[in-house]
């Protein structure tokens, strides 16, 4: 049928047919962003109480905690609103405007005046930073690759184990504003890599894009995508922000999947905020004696 846009077997404009360097480079852009956003979530941890000393809050315990978990707070949007965008606008826009608001915001922490300042850039780029975690898979699944799955799970978690080790030295040989300048340089490089490199790889927009312009082209208005269930951008947003909730309730095996991934994440986010705490506040161990700490955390988490 001439009016149904679909794949063919052969199309190289589809995601699953491009060429095996193509695909490495997004795999490997996709990995290194997801490692960098994961490491920014424990980078200063061993460095609170510096913190808060430098910003006049020595007393101020709660807020010390709001320094590294305010990223994870803000990463709460990936998967409840930037995931859905991506259905919706595609993956490669919500990406680079993540990968660019992420690297904006880590700049931003190293240029905070005040504790407020701090943690709420520190929010905001823990929100542009879930693009990467929640995109991130759906590009790789776009390709179709099976074994990068491997390769980006351990990275990923390279990223939040090696974080606060290396957070910490650099704190005590330079300071924790550096540890957020290096992240912050390293996270615009990464922007203007994905800025440049990322393609479209979401398989419905690339059909509506294809038929949107044979309609232009040929005149004829009744060619769609074959993948096209006549639903407005605004209903397909909607579903996709139901659908894992529908799943979580309405399901007993991803209801317990979400509930013990849940109550594990939450395990570690403690650890991750009160060790650098515990050992700077009441024992007065410098950042890089409090990074040595986490290396049973790091193993653990390499291991596992």
């Amino acid at each position: 049928n001439g009016s149904i846009v679909e794949w063919q077997p052969d199309d190289p404009k589809n995601p699953h047919n491009w060429p095996r360097s193509r695909k490495n480079i997004h795999l490997f852009l996709v990995t290194t962003m997801t490692a960098l956003v994961r490491f920014n979530i424990g980078m200063i941890a061993p460095s609170q109480m510096r913190i808060m000393s430098d910003f006049g809050a020595d007393n101020r315990h709660v807020l010390a905690g709001l320094v590294v978990s305010g990223f994870v707070l803000g990463q709460t949007a990936g998967p409840v609103l930037m995931e859905p965008l991506s259905e919706v606008l595609g993956r490669r826009a919500v990406y680079i405007v993540g990968a660019i608001g992420f690297s904006l915001c880590t700049v931003g922490c190293w240029l905070a005046w005040s504790l407020t300042s701090l943690i709420v850039f520190r929010c905001i780029a823990g929100t542009f930073g879930s693009c990467a975690l929640a995109i991130g898979p759906r590009i790789l699944n776009d390709l179709t690759q099976a074994e990068p799955s491997i390769v980006y799970s351990f990275c990923g978690i390279l990223g939040f184990a090696i974080g606060p080790v290396i957070g910490g030295h650099l704190a005590d040989a330079l300071d924790w504003h550096m540890v957020c300048l290096i992240s912050g340089v390293a996270a615009t490089v990464m922007a203007l890599a994905v800025t440049f490199l990322v393609q479209e790889t979401y398989g419905p927009l690339l059909l509506q894009w294809e038929a949107e312009r044979r309609r232009r082209e040929s005149g004829n208005p009744h060619i769609r995508s074959a993948l096209d269930r006549g639903l407005t951008p605004g209903a397909r947003f909607r579903r996709s922000i139901v659908r894992p909730f529908a799943a979580m309730i309405l399901t007993l095996r991803s209801f317990i999947y979400m509930a013990v991934g849940a109550l594990a994440y939450g395990f570690l986010l403690v650890v991750l905020t009160t060790i650098g705490y515990v050992f700077a506040a009441l024992l007065s161990e410098p950042p890089d004696r409090i990074a040595l700490i986490y290396v049973g955390f790091s193993a653990g988490c390499l291991v596992g």
